[in-house]
Formats: C-alpha cells, sequence, structure tokens
C-alpha cells in the first residue's frame, strides 16, 4: 500500500487477519463521522470544535499508518485552539487548559503555529486530509 502501513494494526492484531480486516471496517465506518464535524466546525469557525474533531480523528488516523496525516491533524487541533483562544471572550478553565497546552507543545509546532496562524492554513489542512483520506479509503476498501 502507498499511503496505507497496517503494521500498527497487524502488530496489535498479533496475526489475526480477520480483527485486522474489523479494524479497517471500523476506521472506513468511522471517517463519515470524523469529516462531516470536521466540515461543520470549519463552516461554523467553532475553533474549539474543530480541534476537539482534529483530536478525535487523529488517533485513528494514526493507527492506520496515516503519519503525515496524523501530523497534520495535531497541526489542525493545536493551530484551532491557538485561534480559539485568541478570538474567545471565554476567560474559563478550559481556556487555562488551552493555554497550558498550547505552551507546552514542542517548539517547532509552536514555530509552525505562529507562520501560519490563519484561516487559509486551516483550509489547506482540511483539504490535505480529504486528499489523503481519499486515498486511504481507496487502498483500504480493496
Amino acid at each position: 500500500m502507498e499511503h496505507v502501513d497496517l503494521s500498527y494494526i497487524r502488530s496489535v492484531a498479533d496475526g489475526d487477519e480477520e480483527l485486522v480486516k474489523q479494524f479497517i471496517e471500523i476506521f472506513v465506518s468511522q471517517v463519515p463521522e470524523f469529516t462531516a464535524d470536521i466540515t461543520k466546525a470549519r463552516r461554523e469557525q467553532d475553533w474549539r470544535a474543530l480541534a476537539a474533531s482534529a483530536h478525535k480523528a487523529k488517533a485513528s488516523i494514526a493507527s492506520m499508518g496515516l503519519e503525515e496525516l496524523a501530523l497534520n491533524m495535531k497541526r489542525l487541533e493545536m493551530l484551532s485552539k491557538s485561534i480559539y483562544i485568541d478570538t474567545t471572550t471565554d476567560n474559563d478553565a478550559m481556556c487555562d487548559s488551552i493555554k497550558a497546552q498550547l505552551q507546552t507543545m514542542p517548539d517547532e509546532l509552536k514555530l509552525w503555529i505562529s507562520q501560519n496562524k490563519n484561516l487559509n492554513a486551516i483550509d489547506d489542512l482540511i483539504n490535505f486530509y480529504n486528499l489523503r483520506l481519499d486515498y486511504a479509503l481507496s487502498e483500504l476498501k480493496k
């Protein structure tokens, strides 16, 4: 497979190809929900929801060996949180938690966010997500 690396799933399944197939089916069934949540949050400019949706999708994406896409979901999550903090009038425990997360990010991610804190970057990450998932789903359905 060109885009998908099932080695992690295969290691978890301990050689049980039927279990690998079930993991793949679960992932494929989750993708429409992930996509709908991300699309809705972006359309509504709900940055907190977008961050949560990216976070939720990231683990499943990583388990399918889509490392570059998982990294971009982490970027989308943290960029959305950063934009949320910049634009919210809330000042609650959740905001404090998000601020703490942003402060403890690796320097490389902090730099990337500072250089890409705009809506075009959000849209680029979502477009990359859609494109890569299309490729991955095509491979997984074979």
